[in-house]
C-alpha cells in the first residue's frame, strides 16, 4: 500500500513522495500508539494491535502532529533548495 502511495505521489511530481510517505508511516505509529486497535491486515487478520500510551484527544498526539508537519515541511523546503538550478 505504502509503494503504491509513493509511486502514485512520484508521478504528480518528484517532490511529493517523501512527505507523503514519511505522513503515511508517521500515521500509522501514531495509531499504535493509542488505544483503540488498528487492524493492519484486516481481510486477513481480524485481531488489532495497541500500545495504549497515549489518546487521540491528548497532548502527546498534538505533540506528533506538530512534529510531523514541521518535518514535511522541512523536507519539502529541502528538496526545493536543491531542485533550484
Amino acid at each position: 500500500f505504502l509503494l503504491l502511495i509513493y509511486a502514485g505521489f512520484a508521478r504528480l511530481s518528484p517532490l511529493l513522495p517523501g512527505p507523503a510517505l514519511m505522513g503515511c508511516l508517521s500515521h500509522v505509529a501514531l495509531d499504535l500508539l493509542n488505544h483503540k486497535p488498528v487492524c493492519f491486515l484486516y481481510p486477513i487478520l481480524k485481531k488489532g494491535v495497541c500500545l495504549h500510551l497515549c489518546a487521540a484527544d491528548k497532548a502527546t498526539n498534538r505533540f506528533f502532529l506538530w512534529a510531523g508537519a514541521l518535518a514535511s515541511a522541512a523536507l519539502i523546503a529541502q528538496r526545493l533548495i536543491a531542485a533550484r538550478p
